[in-house]
């Protein structure tokens, strides 16, 4: 019996290990989204102010 709730215990800590890192990837993708709009803002300003020193 005491083999079943040391299992138990582990598969318990594994679910909320893995809900932990789901909750991070989300919030990274979150992050990397708003970076890459940053990155295509900068970059149209940049090819902006290159086309005016032509």
């Amino acid at each position: 019996m005491k083999n079943i709730d040391k299992v138990k215990k582990k598969i318990k800590l594994v679910k909320s290990k893995i809900k932990d890192n789901e909750e991070m990837i989300y919030l990274l993708r979150k992050e990397n989204s708003s970076l890459f709009g940053k990155f295509l803002k900068y970059s149209s300003e940049l090819q902006k102010l290159e086309g005016v020193k032509r």
